[in-house]
């Protein structure tokens, strides 16, 4: 019996001076983990992002855009009139800016359907030639 108590107490202090400390090591180091995992997958979104954002549009691109749907108005048999505007960029997501252009056409109504479908490809393109 004398055994079996002195058994039972280092044990129980076995447990509370080497497993408890140890068990209470390893839980700091996995907290630690996860916070640096945390912190890579934040620095790594954010120069993803950055990267995105130098990436947007320029004026020289949205040109080329221009001409690619003013070409696509006249393929359709649209004629274009005037000058295509460019709008004020909209900020739509934190990943994502529309840039609008106003564009004045003229056709029936099968020219302007066929329009749209060609320029749902143009954009599809530009879109696919960016990533």
């Amino acid at each position: 019996a004398i055994a079996f108590v002195t058994y039972a107490a280092v044990v129980s202090l076995s447990y509370f001076f080497v497993m408890k400390p140890i068990w209470a090591r390893r839980d700091a180091v996995a907290a630690k983990k996860t916070a640096l995992q945390d912190y890579r997958i934040l620095s790594t979104s954010r120069d993803v992002l950055a990267g995105l954002r130098e990436g947007l549009m320029q004026g020289d691109q949205r040109m080329t855009v221009v001409a690619e749907l003013q070409s696509a108005a006249r393929e359709a048999g649209l004629d274009v009139i005037g000058e295509a505007a460019h709008l004020p960029d909209k900020n739509i997501t934190e990943n994502m800016v529309e840039y609008p252009v106003e564009l004045r056409l003229r056709g029936t109504y099968h020219q302007v359907g066929d329009y749209l479908s060609d320029i749902t490809i143009v954009v599809a393109a530009v879109a696919w030639e960016r990533s």
